[in-house]
């Protein structure tokens, strides 16, 4: 049985449906009625799910691996070994730097090294000489000696330091001239080289010099919002459509990214059932079964899997309504609220049939399509007064979504 207490996602879509559905609306003279509640019929509200929760996502081919490397600012790329589109083997020399600002940087290090090592070895002498100076000097003149004792000490310390600073700093620019030809460390394909190419859709670092792929392993980046992530969870099937012909893929969410929100100014655009175009945006992961004839950086549709490809209606015999719209009693009765032919609000026990992965339920009994219902408050009592809404929802906003995502 349906569960009393609405989980905040089902409330969040209701109100945002109730929203959808009443924009446009013509009421009637009840709407001004003190505490009316808006009702709709189960058709209108079926209908808006058929327009807004068809939970149908945009995605983008990603490599599931990608190595990439930066260029070091200060040194120049004296010559490169492939260019994008290239396969590479793991080892393979991509490119290699000039190395004479390096010889130029370590001879300039080794003479900071040396000057610094002279400068330790007077603070040293001067040492000696205090401590000399300590040993012979009359009580009056040991309290100046002691301080100047201890600003060397300091100075030595500091001196030290700055030795130790330059060694490793010379050791870094020797290593660099070992690696001064880079390697690559995958197999793979070049996806960028230089300012060629494009790692976009591949997830790597866009300030990567070079950008390599992994082969065959490929995953899908998609977006959803928080109203609509209660829809899938890792392990949810799910169908890969093509956006420009009929081909179709299978594969399974493998991961939910809730740990930071999407830029949607960067692009992750949604379409039917994304919920409000204001509200937070994730990323989620799927894997394809089999990625013969996707590409890297494609542009794909995501949706649930129910076994029909998603684009039949399993509900579409039958009356049915989405389950935050019931409220189960104590005694494990279902019950929904209803309008009344005097355009009051009353209980209505129904029989249902649960299915929880479309997030609706059928009535088998209690309700008719042309019932009108109340999005359920605990603040309803029977005999509230009730508005119905004409349902006018478009196609406008859907199509200037789908135009955003069109690049």
């Amino acid at each position: 049985m349906m569960m009393k207490k609405k989980s905040a996602m089902a409330s969040a879509a209701a109100i945002t449906m109730a929203a959808v559905l009443l924009t446009g609306c013509g009421g009637s003279s009840s709407e001004n009625a003190e505490n009316a509640v808006p009702v709709m019929t189960v058709a209108q509200i079926n209908s808006a799910e058929s327009l807004g929760a068809d939970n149908l996502y945009t995605g983008v081919v990603e490599a599931q691996e990608t190595w990439s490397a930066e260029k070091k600012e200060d040194y120049k790329v004296e010559e490169k070994y492939v260019s994008v589109g290239d396969e590479v083997t793991k080892g393979q020399p991509l490119f290699r730097y000039d190395v004479t600002k390096m010889e130029e940087d370590q001879a300039q290090a080794e003479i900071d090294l040396e000057k610094l090592n002279n400068e330790m070895i007077t603070l040293e002498s001067t040492r000696e000489e205090l401590d000399k100076q300590l040993k012979k000097a009359q009580e009056s003149d040991k309290a100046d000696l002691n301080i100047r004792i201890q600003e060397n000490e300091l100075a030595i310390k500091q001196k030290d330091l700055e030795i130790r600073a330059k060694e490793v700093e010379i050791r870094k620019i020797k290593r660099e001239q070992e690696g001064a030809t880079v390697v690559s460390g995958i197999d793979g394909v070049v996806r960028k080289m230089d300012n060629n190419g494009s790692d976009e859709s591949s997830g790597s670092d866009s300030n990567a010099y070079v950008t390599i792929v992994k082969n065959g392993a490929m995953k899908i980046k998609g977006t959803i919002s928080e109203q609509n992530i209660g829809s899938i969870a890792v392990g949810s099937p799910m169908v890969i459509r093509s956006r420009v012909d009929d081909q179709t893929w299978y594969g399974s969410v493998s991961e939910i990214n809730t740990n930071s929100t999407v830029d949607s100014s960067a692009g992750g655009y949604m379409m039917y059932g994304s919920g409000d175009s204001g509200s937070s945006k994730y990323h989620f992961y799927v894997l394809p079964e089999n990625g013969e004839g996707l590409m890297i950086g494609q542009h794909v549709y995501l949706n649930v899997d129910d076994g029909t490809g998603g684009f039949e209606d399993p509900t579409a015999e039958g009356v049915w309504i989405p389950s935050y719209y019931t409220v189960q009693k104590e005694d494990g009765s279902v019950f929904v609220w209803k309008a009344d032919e005097k355009g009051k609000l009353r209980r209505q026990s129904i029989e249902i049939e649960e299915y929880p992965e479309l997030g609706k339920v059928e009535v088998l009994n209690g309700l008719s399509e042309s019932d009108a219902i109340a999005y359920p408050d605990d603040s309803m009592t029977e005999g509230q007064p009730v508005y119905y809404g004409e349902h006018e929802v478009g196609f406008a906003g859907e199509m200037e979504m789908e135009a955003a995502m069109i690049e």
